[in-house]
């Protein structure tokens, strides 16, 4: 009986339907998923895959009836629910198989296992239909018509679920995204006097460029990804680095579109260096959605310089060609011994005693008297310097890794013979301590003012003033 009572014909369905509109929508489904899943605005629900390689290259997707039929009083159902699936074919589905070996019509299986799978979707559907019949059957009518026992349609309920299988990458990573302000980001930066500024991003695709760093600051970089699908905007991120002995790394956050702001998670350590860090980039959760393991996407390596402080006169941050160059951040830290210096004192100490080693000249200058100093002609191998050139220098190398000193110009001293004056001599003071590298005197390596100038001399009409450096070449 249940047999022809299932071959009816359509038209009779419909017909059963409308007359008996109590049965229809009593069911609700709903396509589950073992990913985390993200509830979109548009009411479509999105299942996110994590990664190739913190996953399985497999996930089920499965349709469970949340709302059992209940036949009404009198009924029973036909036979079990039935589900039908339709996908995009993007994956290949298997189907799963219960306890008994038999097809589980309510699950199926999708593999990624190639690397073209990743950064796809796939939109799957499942409709579930169900019939019930009277459970005893009501006799024909009096007139020999045959009374209305069914199969009715009791319900029909399509849901859709996208499935997506996320692909990241790093585009690029700007350590000094705030140029003119390195309280929180890397130190404006160019190569030197005559060459053109470096402009972020320092790691991209295209090649890097050199990012330096003031002791104190806890960094933040500017990242840019690439991720695929393109209803993916939101990725969680995070780095941990190698070299130069840092700690800072890059902390856990969310970034706030397909690009964000992530924070170091501790502050630069005060010390001179200069050497090459790597980033190992990892990702996870997509959209707000928390995922399953961690995904290494890329390693990001750079030259980083490390400075104690922000650059000081004659050096000024964002300052064109006055910004602090490579070619003398790299004579400040190798050339003149700075590299591991922790504090102000001992690296004025170490640069002090390399100048102190350039030979004099009483008649050559890389200082004008009207305030211009060619500070890539006095980094020069070999050449001769005078005092001006000597403080000036001093004064220049100090102030690139973050030490303000004040060069002095004093008038009518004993020279470095016997009975013997200069009309003017120049020197470097930091805090009342006398720091001179002119090598026509002994070195004076931190020498309280008031010991200098009885080891100068001065004349009563002697004059102590300001030495002017208003610009460097």
């Amino acid at each position: 009986m249940l047999y022809s009572l299932l071959t009816r014909k359509i038209g009779f369905l419909f017909f059963i339907l409308s007359a008996f509109p109590l049965f229809a929508g009593t069911m609700e489904i709903k396509i589950h998923s073992d990913l985390p899943i993200a509830e979109t605005g548009n009411s479509e629900r999105v299942a996110i895959f994590n990664s190739r390689k913190s996953r399985k290259s497999e996930a089920k997707v499965w349709v469970t009836i949340e709302k059992k039929p209940i036949p009404r009083k009198e009924f029973i159902l036909v036979e079990p629910p039935k589900a039908e699936w339709a996908h995009g074919n993007v994956w290949r589905v298997e189907d799963v198989f219960d306890d008994k070996g038999g097809i589980d019509q309510f699950s199926k299986l999708v593999v990624l296992d190639k690397a073209s799978d990743w950064g796809k979707e796939d939109k799957f559907s499942a409709t579930v239909t169900y019939y019930q019949v009277r459970e005893h059957p009501l006799p024909p009518r009096r007139d020999g018509s045959p009374e209305d026992n069914g199969p009715y349609f009791a319900g029909s309920d399509t849901k859709s679920l996208v499935v997506v299988a996320p692909e990241v990458s790093l585009e690029s990573v700007t350590f000094n995204h705030v140029p003119g302000n390195s309280d929180s980001d890397g130190v404006d930066l160019r190569k030197s006097y005559s060459d053109p500024d470096f402009v972020g991003p320092e790691w991209s695709l295209a090649g890097t460029q050199p990012v330096a760093y003031r002791a104190g600051v806890r960094p933040t970089v500017k990242v840019d990804f690439k991720i695929r699908p393109s209803r993916l905007n939101r990725v969680r991120a995070k780095a941990e680095e190698s070299g130069m002995g840092l700690t800072w790394g890059i902390s856990e956050s969310w970034s706030t579109s397909s690009s964000g702001i992530f924070s170091g998670v501790t502050a630069v350590s005060p010390q001179i260096d200069k050497g090459y860090v790597s980033w190992k980039w990892a990702v996870t959760g997509f959209n707000g959605v928390p995922a399953y393991g961690w995904d290494d996407v890329r390693t990001t390596t750079v030259s980083v310089y490390k400075i104690l402080g922000q650059p000081q006169s004659p050096w000024k941050e964002g300052a064109g060609t006055q910004k602090p160059w490579t070619d003398a951040l790299d004579f400040a830290i190798e050339k003149c011994g700075t590299k591991g210096k922790l504090n102000e004192k001992s690296a004025l100490v170490m640069a002090t005693a390399a100048l102190h080693k350039k030979p004099y000249c009483q008649h050559s200058s890389c200082y004008s008297h009207g305030g211009a100093f060619d500070f890539s002609q006095y980094m020069r191998e070999g050449g001769n310097v005078n005092c001006y050139d000597s403080a000036a220098g001093l004064t220049t190398v100090a102030g690139l890794i973050g030490i303000r000193i004040f060069p002095k110009e004093q008038t009518r001293i004993q020279g470095p013979l016997p009975n013997t004056y200069w009309s003017a001599h120049c020197y470097g003071v930091y805090k009342n301590l006398v720091y001179d590298c002119c090598s026509a005197l002994n070195l004076v390596n931190g020498l309280d003012f008031y010991v200098y100038q009885k080891l100068i001399k001065p004349r009563v009409d002697s004059e102590i003033k300001d030495l002017p450096i208003t610009g460097i070449k």
